[in-house]
């Protein structure tokens, strides 16, 4: 059956949700834009029944950007610009209802989806292999850190989150389909573990182990599976160990537990805690607080950014100092690890770079209670109306969307553009009344 050229537009718009996210922050806010806008005009049409059925997301969205806003205008450190940020917020969660809402309507031909995005991802997996046997990709980027892969990327390293996402859903809607596809989901483990990106990489698995103790269902064999995922464990473990491609040797530092001095700070490289480590003689390190194994660290980049959270939160117990002011409230607080740690001044960023000092540095208490608990309220009201269990496509999107509150583990910024966009992207697949995502 011939689309009419309106949903030839919206499948476009929806298949180049990949490839902006390779562009960069404007395409994807490009294509948010133009898929929301034709979702307006169709709720314009077909607002009573939608609206009643979904009135909920849309009051949960109404008291988030409320939230945002009144944070943000008693924020200590008020910039006009947050104001608009605040309110542009909104296209997120239109974004995830827009999705929910043409697939449900069946307007999103995700057979035709999926194939397309089946094709960029192989041609990033394969982008990754040349960078790693060459040393730069297909365009001739490379990554400045080592163990690193920048792929299309170039200077933002996030080629893994990219397929941890969007391979995730892809591999997903196939295993929903045909069990026999679960071997790609080892492959995806493999891709993103060269990448370098630990982070990714802990989410992905830490997903796929809890998808694997929850799923109940007939047609699972946990014990084959097991066998068969250890095998390829094993098989990765010993192309990294035993091949002479340099670059794995980067890898196996950036994965492996030691404990590493560099320019005066830790490093996240790992710390050996079978003994303790030598104490730091450098200027920096010279505060007797930090002098036992447990405490080491805070010394790292990342230490230093949740000591400031810290004291940031300790004045500013109920709000924080406002919606993505980090970057600026970070200058005061800073002094504090030069005159109460003897810390060196790690330089400041847009956010402490995990998802809990961020809400407590910029929302204090009240405001990351009032955030969690909408988050988490709007996780669980799709599970009255499906079998979560047995749906493995829904479960695995569901565990992927609980491993953006994983404690301790460093994350992005969670109200970036970037980070924003695949949380409720993802929503949008996880509160459809679709259980297999196909046409």
């Amino acid at each position: 059956m011939r689309l009419a050229l309106k949903d030839r537009l919206i499948n476009i718009i929806f298949i180049l949700f990949p490839l902006s996210f390779i562009l960069g922050n404007f395409a994807v806010n490009l294509n948010i834009v133009l898929f929301i806008s034709f979702f307006l005009f169709d709720l314009a049409r077909d607002k009573n029944k939608f609206y009643e059925e979904n009135k909920t997301y849309f009051f949960i969205s109404l008291i988030f950007i409320a939230y945002l806003l009144f944070n943000t205008l008693i924020s200590n450190y008020f910039e006009s610009e947050n104001i608009i940020k605040a309110i542009f917020y909104i296209r997120f969660f239109l974004l995830f209802i827009a999705i929910k809402y043409y697939i449900e309507k069946d307007v999103i031909k995700l057979d035709l989806t999926f194939k397309y995005w089946s094709i960029l991802l192989t041609i990033v997996f394969v982008d990754l292999l040349f960078e790693i046997i060459n040393g730069k990709n297909l365009l001739g980027y490379s990554a400045n850190i080592p163990g690193r892969l920048a792929s299309f990327f170039k200077d933002e390293l996030i080629v893994g989150f990219f397929l941890s996402s969007f391979g995730l859903i892809l591999i997903s809607n196939l295993i929903s389909r045909n069990l026999k596809y679960a071997f790609l989901l080892l492959l995806l483990i493999f891709a993103v573990l060269i990448t370098g990106e630990r982070t990714s990489f802990i989410r992905l698995f830490l997903t796929l182990f809890f998808v694997f103790i929850f799923i109940d269902n007939i047609n699972i064999n946990k014990k084959k599976l097991l066998t068969i995922s250890i095998s390829f464990f094993i098989l990765f473990v010993g192309i990294i160990n035993f091949s002479n491609i340099s670059y794995f040797e980067n890898i196996k530092k950036r994965y492996g537990i030691r404990y590493v001095e560099k320019d005066n700070w830790y490093s996240i490289g790992g710390l050996d805690f079978r003994s303790k480590p030598n104490i730091c003689k450098a200027e920096s390190c010279k505060g007797e607080v930090f002098d036992t194994t447990s405490n080491f660290y805070y010394k790292t980049h990342y230490g230093k950014y949740y000591l400031i959270s810290k004291h940031i939160l300790a004045e500013n117990l109920f709000f924080g100092t406002g919606n993505k002011t980090f970057r600026v409230a970070c200058k005061d607080y800073k002094k504090v690890l030069e005159n109460i740690y003897k810390l060196t001044d790690p330089g400041c960023t847009t956010h402490p770079h995990q998802i809990y000092y961020e809400l407590i540095s910029e929302h204090g208490l009240i405001g990351t209670f009032i955030i969690l608990i909408l988050l988490f309220y709007l996780l669980f009201i799709p599970m009255k109306k499906m079998s979560l269990r047995t749906d493995i496509f829904k479960l695995i999107i569901f565990f992927y969307l609980i491993s953006y509150f994983i404690p301790i583990i460093p994350s992005g910024s969670f109200f970036s553009t970037v980070n924003s966009f695949i949380y409720w992207f993802f929503y949008g697949f996880y509160t459809s009344k679709k259980s297999n995502m196909t046409n």
